[in-house]
């Protein structure tokens, strides 16, 4: 097993796997990271077999840290040989006892091609659905969407933007007329460095030539996401617009895979209105797992918790 740190081997390795996207690369690691994580990529070999999983390393204390992936991560394999599989997560348990890693909290990503089998090998869990698109075949939008949608055209105007104040300026309005969580609030620099992956584009609708809704979305390999979204209350059906003129520029460009994300909770009302701009979904799996469970019990006795979901449970009150 082995650990990489240096950025150009570490995208190198990912562009070179078959199943990534942009979630696996060290720069989009770097940005989304929080202040003191570090970042690994763990690589391990057997043959022809491989595995990549990058990760975020995030210190407890002087002794101890604990282990996430990235929003859209997990291990990524070049083979379905379930032996291999099977070895790496051997391997990694290990690796993590001896450098005092205490949990890992993984989401995988919804294209991963193994993700059942990660699930099923790690007593994972299947959180809710989300919605997908496969742009290989005809878009499947309910017709009530696309009257909304042609309604939105009449007055909307989409244009790329490139301007990651004026995408800030309407997502922090959006959070804060949410009252989002801490988690889903970001500065204007992390924006700025955002702004500048070739694999971002972001579209904004704009009303008499003021901006009312924004999507940003990364591309890479065969897939595109919804990453973020903003709108400001009165917006004209621009995020149907939004969702829909994304969904085109995927299509045409020659991806092959869209996810449109899901909802908060399954089956929520967010969920149903993604829905209605696909009929296709793939189950969100995550998965957890303590490695010191010794050292994990004793965190959580120090860190009194009411969510008992809530993973790692002694990390409830930081909110990581």
């Amino acid at each position: 097993m082995k650990l990489i740190t240096e950025k150009d081997e570490w995208n190198t390795l990912v562009s070179n796997t078959e199943g990534t996207d942009t979630f696996y690369t060290y720069d989009f690691m770097d940005i989304t990271k929080e202040k003191n994580d570090k970042l690994w990529l763990i690589y391990h070999e057997n043959n022809s077999h491989h595995v990549l999983y990058p990760v975020y390393v995030r210190k407890i204390n002087e002794t101890y840290s604990d282990i996430f992936s990235a929003e859209h991560g997990g291990p990524i394999f070049n083979t379905n040989n379930k032996d291999f599989i099977k070895e790496f997560f051997d391997k990694f348990k290990e690796f993590c006892k001896e450098n005092n890693i205490v949990s890992e909290f993984c989401r995988l990503n919804p294209f991963n091609e193994h993700k059942k089998e990660i699930t099923k090998e790690l007593n994972g869990e299947i959180i809710k659905d989300t919605v997908i698109a496969d742009l290989t075949k005809e878009l499947t939008i309910i017709p009530d969407r696309m009257k909304k949608i042609e309604k939105a055209k009449e007055v909307l105007e989409i244009k790329e933007n490139k301007n990651p104040e004026l995408f800030y300026e309407m997502y922090s309005s959006t959070m804060e007329r949410l009252n989002a969580s801490k988690r889903f609030i970001h500065s204007l620099e992390f924006f700025e460095k955002l702004f500048k992956q070739e694999d971002v584009k972001v579209f904004t609708a704009y009303f008499e030539e003021k901006p009312v809704a924004s999507i940003l979305l990364i591309h890479f390999g065969e897939n595109v996401h919804t990453f973020l979204s903003c709108s400001y209350e009165e917006n004209y059906n621009a995020n149907d617009l939004l969702k829909y003129h994304a969904l085109i520029w995927a299509k045409e460009e020659g991806y092959k895979k869209y996810n449109l994300g899901g909802g908060l909770k399954d089956n929520d009302s967010l969920y149903q209105y993604k829905s209605t701009f696909s009929n296709q979904t793939t189950p969100r799996c995550i998965y957890k797992r303590i490695f010191n469970k010794e050292v994990y019990d004793e965190l959580v006795k120090n860190n009194p918790q009411e969510d008992s979901n809530f993973f790692p449970a002694y990390r409830i009150h930081s909110g990581s």
